[in-house]
């Protein structure tokens, strides 16, 4: 499990917003991070959370069941919640067979 996480501000917006970048893996071995950073962006009062998986190479349904699970969570506070994925990636697939992106935001980059 590799993470690292960002505070980060849009352009025109005073908010403050938070990334979580995870590295490599988006299993169920890094549910717990990801529900642990969900719950301190929370405590921390960001009004976005994006969580950026556009560099991993393995994920698994227990992890997509954890973004679902992180998007409800959010959805109960002030917070939005954004999935950033590869074109292309394992994440796609995930998105795609799962219908993800009908329930969830998310934001997709072109593969390079």
């Amino acid at each position: 499990m590799n993470f690292i996480n960002t505070s980060v501000r849009k352009m025109n917006n005073n908010a403050e917003s938070f990334r979580i970048s995870c590295k490599d893996n988006l299993t169920g071995n890094e549910a717990t991070a990801i529900r642990k950073e969900i719950s301190d962006c929370i405590t921390k009062g960001y009004q976005t959370i994006y969580l950026d998986t556009k560099e991993v190479n393995n994920a698994d349904l227990s992890g997509i069941n954890e973004v679902i699970h992180s998007a409800y969570t959010l959805s109960n506070t002030i917070s939005q919640f954004i999935v950033i994925y590869k074109s292309g990636s394992v994440v796609e697939k995930w998105v795609n067979s799962t219908g993800l992106d009908k329930f969830v935001q998310t934001a997709i980059i072109q593969a390079a």
